[in-house]
């Protein structure tokens, strides 16, 4: 059996009226409510789910975000190493030109030190000759001139030869 009755609406309109059907309890078969039973709770099963489905898009969400931001970070630091390497490649490149520079400087000075050297030597074999030479002949005043002028130009080649030496390395 199936009443038939009309109700206000809650709405706007307090005047307005819908039919509403009212059936007994006892006329609802047990199958239908333990179906409906069964859908309510598979309707909260299926709330909670989206609650949980939706807890679990909103962290991946996040989780994708600081995944884009670590992602920029990791480019810029790619970008900071690449030009760093760069940086030290230009170095290593000034390094090995400013160390053949100081290797053909070193060269140089050598060079110069074995002149120095074969001066000095031939300074002092002039001076060696020189004392022979006035050994031998017994002329004091030219010897005497002669040694001092020997000595003098002896002085002032080792003065020339030295401020040419000492020179090179304020150069």
């Amino acid at each position: 059996m199936v009443n038939i009755l009309t109700a206000p609406t809650p709405a706007r309109n307090p005047m307005h009226k819908t039919l509403v059907i009212s059936t007994p309890m006892k006329l609802i078969p047990r199958d239908f409510k333990e179906s409906a039973d069964e859908l309510a709770n598979e309707f909260r099963t299926l709330g909670q789910e989206k609650q949980d489905l939706t807890q679990k898009l909103e962290i991946l969400t996040a989780q994708q975000k600081i995944s884009e931001e670590k992602t920029d970070e990791i480019l810029q630091l790619e970008q900071s190493l690449t030009d760093m390497k760069e940086k030290i490649l230009a170095f290593k490149t000034m390094f090995t030109q400013v160390k053949q520079e100081i290797h053909e400087k070193n060269r140089t000075i050598h060079e110069k030190e074995q002149k120095w050297l074969e001066l000095k030597t031939l300074c002092e074999e002039l001076e060696r000759r020189e004392h022979e030479l006035s050994r031998k002949v017994r002329k004091p005043s030219a010897n005497t001139w002669r040694s001092v002028l020997l000595k003098v130009l002896i002085v002032c080649l080792l003065f020339i030869f030295t401020n040419i030496y000492v020179a090179q390395y304020f150069i």
